[in-house]
C-alpha cells in the first residue's frame, strides 16, 4: 500500500492526536474524584468471597484529585476457576495499570510487571496474556513471566500455543510512503520466537492466519 509520505505523517499524527483527546476527556469526565471506590468483590471458584481493594489514588498537596483509578476487566476464564481483575488509571502523563488474579482457592495474584493496555485469557486458562506499545507479556497462574520486547505492537492474535504480534513500517520510495506489515511469530509459553512474516496489504484490507503447527 502507497501514500504520500506527508499524508502519512499526517495520519499518523491525527490519530495520536484522537488519542490524546480521548484520554482527555475521560480524565475530564472521571478524573474529578479520588474514591473512595467500590472494592470489586468476586466469588471464588470455592465459594469463598474475595475482596479485591483498588490502587491507591493520588492527591495533590491542595488535596484534589490527580488521577483516579477504574476496572478496566473483571472477567472468569473461560474454565470459570478463576477471574482477571485489571485496573487502569486515567493519569495522562503516563500509563498506569495493575492486574490481579483470584486464582480457584480464592488466593490472590498480583500480577508483577503489569502496566499493559491490553489484557486477557488465553483460551486454555492456564495463561494470561498482555501487552503495550512495544511489550508482550505472559503470566501463569504461579506468577511466572515471559516478556518480549517487540519492534512495536499493533495488533495481537493468539491461541493456546501461540502468538501473532504485528507491526507496521513505513518506508520512503520516490516520496511515497509505502506501509509495510509484519508479523512476528512466539509459541506459548517460552515466547520464543518462530519467525517473521510480512503481509502484504491488498486494496487496503489483509488478514493472516495465526494457527500452530
Amino acid at each position: 500500500m502507497k501514500l504520500n509520505l506527508r499524508t502519512a505523517r499526517k495520519t499518523v499524527f491525527f490519530e495520536v492526536f484522537v488519542l490524546f483527546l480521548n484520554l482527555s476527556s475521560v480524565s475530564a469526565q472521571q478524573g474529578e474524584r479520588c474514591g473512595p471506590n467500590s472494592d470489586v468483590k468476586v466469588q471464588a471458584y470455592n465459594g469463598l468471597e474475595v475482596v479485591v481493594k483498588f490502587p491507591k489514588e493520588e492527591q495533590s498537596d491542595t488535596g484534589g484529585c490527580l488521577y483516579g483509578w477504574y476496572v478496566a476487566l473483571n472477567e472468569e476464564s473461560p474454565d470459570g476457576k478463576s477471574t482477571l481483575i485489571h485496573f487502569y488509571s486515567n493519569n495522562t502523563k503516563a500509563w498506569m495499570s495493575e492486574a490481579y488474579v483470584v486464582r480457584h482457592d480464592a488466593s490472590v495474584l498480583h500480577l508483577k510487571n503489569d502496566g499493559v493496555k491490553f489484557i486477557a485469557w488465553v483460551p486454555n486458562s492456564q495463561y494470561v496474556i498482555g501487552f503495550g506499545n512495544n511489550t508482550l507479556r505472559l503470566w501463569n497462574l504461579s506468577g511466572g513471566l515471559k516478556t518480549v520486547v517487540a519492534d512495536g505492537v499493533n495488533k495481537v492474535k493468539y491461541t493456546d500455543a501461540k502468538v501473532c504480534l504485528e507491526y507496521i513500517r513505513f518506508r520512503s520510495l520516490n516520496n511515497e510512503a509505502e506501509m509495510e506489515v509484519f508479523v512476528d511469530d512466539y509459541a506459548i509459553p517460552r515466547l520464543k520466537k518462530l519467525g517473521t512474516r510480512r503481509v502484504l496489504p491488498v486494496s487496503g484490507a489483509y488478514d493472516y492466519d495465526c494457527v500452530s503447527e
